[in-house]
C-alpha cells in the first residue's frame, strides 16, 4: 500500500472542487497514457464515472472509474494504469479539515493486482503521486477559479 499526504492552504469543499472539477488544469503536461500534447484529462463528478483522457479528434482512454464519491470528503476509483481495464488498483483520496486549510490523504492499494504485479508497479506509482500532488498543491494555492455544481467535468 502506498500512502501520501499533502496540506493544502484551502477548505475541504474547495480541495475537493478543485481535484475533481480542475482534473484538466493541474493535471502535469505530458502525463498521460497517450503522450499526446493536447490531452485534457476529466473526471466525470459522480458514483460510476469515469477519470479518462481525451486526445483530440482521437479516443477517450479511461484511466479508472468511480467506485466511491462523497462529496466533499472522499472519492475513490478503481485505477487501470494504462487504460486496459483488465486489472484495478484501488486509489482512495480523502480531503480533512485542517486549521487554515486541509489536508489530502491517498492511499493507494493493490485491488485487483497480484502481489507480484502490484510489487513490480509500485515504484511507478510512486513517481506518479510524487509528480502529481504537488502540481495539485500548486494549482489549489494560485488559482481563483470556482468549483462546485460543475456536475461532469467533461471539456
Amino acid at each position: 500500500m502506498l500512502q501520501r499526504q499533502i496540506d493544502l492552504g484551502v477548505d475541504v469543499e474547495r480541495a475537493f472542487g478543485l481535484w475533481t472539477e480542475h482534473v484538466n488544469l493541474w493535471w502535469p503536461a505530458g502525463h498521460s497514457i497517450s503522450q499526446h500534447p493536447g490531452v485534457r484529462m476529466a473526471f466525470e463528478a459522480r458514483l460510476g464515472g469515469r477519470l479518462l483522457e481525451r486526445v483530440p479528434e482521437g479516443p477517450e482512454i479511461v484511466w479508472g472509474r468511480v467506485v466511491g464519491w462523497q462529496a466533499p470528503s472522499s472519492i475513490r476509483y478503481a485505477f487501470s494504469p494504462g487504460g486496459g481495464g483488465e486489472y484495478t488498483s484501488d486509489v482512495q483520496v480523502s480531503f480533512v479539515a485542517r486549521p487554515g486549510g486541509s489536508q489530502l490523504n491517498v492511499r493507494h492499494e493493490r485491488g485487483q493486482f497480484t502481489a507480484d504485479r502490484w510489487e513490480s508497479m509500485q515504484g511507478r506509482f510512486e513517481q506518479h503521486w510524487d509528480l502529481v500532488l504537488p502540481a495539485f498543491e500548486e494549482h489549489s494555492r494560485t488559482t481563483d477559479l470556482p468549483t462546485g455544481g460543475a456536475g461532469d467535468t467533461l471539456f
